[in-house]
């Protein structure tokens, strides 16, 4: 399995680079150009990159996005995958944006590269979203918000088997009841980086943390801590 960390700006060459696997977001590359630096750098060292639009949650379909710069974008990185954009929760929304951003010409150069989330209010729609994006794309893709309907191991379960790559993005609860099984092509998350900075260990309680804060120039020697626990829990 392929793990990313997510880091705030300033702290993605001291724990973001330790891994194969980069992920980025798109609306933060235009706006900073120290982090459009380090991923164009991590690029240049032949890293795998994944490309989202936003890290904004929830995800809403047409906020902000624009076409026209997340392509731009795509081309100077030259991602591994490019994250569809959808609506947290609306499967039926989803679908159809997701049929409409694969049949836009300029987006063919990167056929066999999208990543679709799967969307829905009940595990029934998530298996339905699924069926329908699984015939589009090579890679699926489970977000957080889908710990507010069933543990994402769970909803995984109920797929039927089909030649997919799966990949975890982020956590909003618990690490250790959230974290994928290993079979999972990949896992992102920022979650062991806001447990270190909330001065937390995953042995810790926790019901749920603040979302990242990527200008943060705070730092803690618990980060360490809570990545190693994260690589030991895989190495078992």
């Amino acid at each position: 399995m392929e793990l990313a960390i997510i880091s705030p700006t300033r702290l993605l060459r001291k724990y973001s680079a330790q891994y194969p696997l980069q992920y980025c977001y798109a609306t933060l590359a235009v706006t900073s150009p120290q982090y459009l630096a380090y991923f164009r750098e991590q690029r240049k060292q032949g890293r795998k990159l994944i490309l989202e639009w936003s890290p904004e949650l929830p995800r809403l379909l047409c906020k902000d996005y624009d076409d026209s710069l997340y392509f731009k974008l795509a081309e100077l990185l030259n991602p591994k995958l490019i994250v569809i954009p959808s609506k947290d929760y609306d499967y039926l929304n989803t679908i159809r944006t997701a049929h409409s951003f694969i049949s836009k010409p300029h987006w063919s150069v990167f056929k066999g590269r999208y990543l679709a989330l799967v969307q829905g209010t009940s595990i029934a729609e998530i298996q339905d979203c699924y069926e329908n994006l699984a015939g589009l794309v090579g890679s699926i893709g489970l977000s957080s918000p889908l710990e507010l309907i069933a543990y994402r191991t769970e909803i995984l379960k109920s797929f039927k088997s089909k030649p997919t790559d799966f990949y975890f993005l982020e956590v909003y609860k618990d690490m250790l009841k959230e974290a994928p099984p290993y079979s999972v092509r990949g896992f992102c998350t920022s979650y062991p980086i806001r447990l270190g900075l909330a001065g937390l260990t995953l042995n810790d309680r926790v019901n749920q943390l603040d979302l990242l804060d990527f200008h943060t120039n705070k730092d803690s020697p618990l980060i360490y801590d809570a990545l190693e626990q994260l690589e030991d829990f895989y190495d078992r």
